[in-house]
């Protein structure tokens, strides 16, 4: 699959939804020799574990590990610059501990897409999703926190993606004027 997406001309693989790091390695392999940006992600969420709350990469039905855990396995072996790391698919206040998490093993760049709401049936409708400001005030809060890369997944629309640009160039416009 990674050789037919390279001679179609990708300019980036994008790994999503890991958790097992055999797995992780074994993709990673797959794409290696493009010498291409890849970027990994993780969906995670919350599980309380003799009564903390921790930061869980969500597994597919196999076994589970801690976020930290996980990534602590796969960034001592990884060589290439050109590796992007994600907290994708996750809610939004897990994203936040999420980060904190991938920040204390990792200095390169960082995306985050996040989703909202819980889906209601299989024709994508979603209930529940965070507000437009919600989500330009958490995008925001990960740009100030070094975040290269920030997008929407499930339950995050164009509604969402168009109120963090107005939120980016008001603070644009507001920074500009300190500075002028």
């Amino acid at each position: 699959q990674a050789q037919i997406l390279f001679e179609a001309g990708v300019d980036l693989f994008t790994l999503e939804m890991l958790f097992d790091v055999r797995m992780t390695f074994a993709m990673l392999r797959a794409v290696s020799s493009f010498n291409l940006p890849v970027i990994i992600g993780f969906t995670c969420e919350w599980q309380v574990i003799d009564g903390q709350k921790v930061v869980m990469a969500r597994s597919m039905g196999g076994e589970r590990d801690s976020l930290g855990n996980i990534l602590s396995s796969i960034i001592s072996e990884i060589k290439s610059p050109d590796i992007i790391f994600s907290i994708m698919h996750s809610d939004l206040d897990v994203t936040d501990a999420a980060l904190e998490v991938l920040r204390e093993v990792w200095t390169g760049p960082i995306a985050i897409y996040p989703n909202s709401g819980e889906f209601v049936n299989l024709q994508l409708q979603v209930e529940g999703v965070c507000s437009v400001d919600a989500f330009s005030q958490a995008s925001l809060r990960w740009l100030s926190q070094g975040v290269d890369i920030v997008g929407g997944c499930c339950g995050i629309g164009p509604t969402h993606i168009s109120g963090l640009n107005h939120a980016l160039l008001d603070k644009a416009s507001s920074s500009y004027k300190t500075l002028g």
